[in-house]
């Protein structure tokens, strides 16, 4: 979803104790997000493997919740060259911490939302395949989680337009618009304002062919502000779908 400041539930991504005592570059809970909006992605990449070296094994889990975070939100909120590459790295290091501390709700979520952001832009087979292996495990974890209600829900709504046979050879069940509808209209319950999943919610009704609602839902967009790029891009969509809408012959 849009990011925003309770993405991890309100929950610290950095051990504060352990930066108060530490000596290495980890001299504020805020160095990560300061460096990527100064650095070109590349260059914030290779000073993240340097930093990454030297830290100790708790300290790394706390690396790797500020490095994921900061490089999604670099994700949504620029257009920066080699973003992409950047979600891969913090994907490949959240998956270690991940095997490190697999009771870690927080690296897990990152783990989803890392891995669903690859799996849309690459639809690789085995992105998908961790995608929905992080996606099982986090809602067992954490199941009202609104975050994750919309993960799903959007997965499901990819699912739902894709026929049986690309079904199977992306090794992904058939999923139906209802199934994703019940999520995303959960997650609209905790963050009524969050512009992809209105703008999922709206896509849905549009399978059902329930174009009532569809234009509700474009219509909230359209009284919103983006966030970032990506809500940007979102809000081009609902207009030219409210558009299509209002042609001649359409309902």
């Amino acid at each position: 979803m849009s990011t925003s400041p309770d993405v991890f539930d309100g929950r610290p991504l950095i051990d504060e104790d352990i930066l108060a005592s530490d000596t290495s570059p980890l001299v504020s809970a805020w160095v990560y997000d300061e460096m990527l909006g100064e650095m070109p992605a590349k260059d914030a990449q290779a000073k993240m493997t340097r930093i990454e070296q030297t830290l100790s094994k708790d300290q790394y889990i706390n690396f790797v919740a500020r490095f994921g975070r900061a490089a999604f939100d670099t994700y949504m909120h620029s257009a920066v060259s080699g973003r992409l590459e950047l979600i891969k790295r913090a994907y490949d290091i959240a998956k270690q911490a991940s095997k490190l501390k697999p009771e870690n709700a927080v690296i897990l979520k990152l783990c989803t939302m890392l891995s669903a952001t690859l799996a849309e832009a690459e639809r690789d087979p085995k992105r998908l395949y961790e995608f929905k292996e992080y996606l099982e495990a986090a809602c067992k974890m954490m199941p009202n989680d609104h975050v994750l209600f919309h993960i799903r829900g959007r997965f499901a709504y990819n699912t739902a337009k894709l026929s049986e046979d690309e079904c199977k050879s992306l090794n992904v069940p058939k999923a139906t618009f209802e199934r994703a509808l019940t999520d995303l209209l959960r997650a609209n319950e905790f963050e009524p304002t969050a512009i992809d999943n209105l703008l999922f919610i709206a896509k849905c009704y549009e399978g059902l062919g329930d174009y009532e609602n569809m234009r509700h839902f474009l219509e909230q967009i359209l009284d919103l502000q983006p966030n970032n790029l990506t809500d940007e891009g979102y809000i081009e969509e609902a207009e030219k779908l409210l558009d299509a809408l209002s042609e001649p012959g359409d309902s």
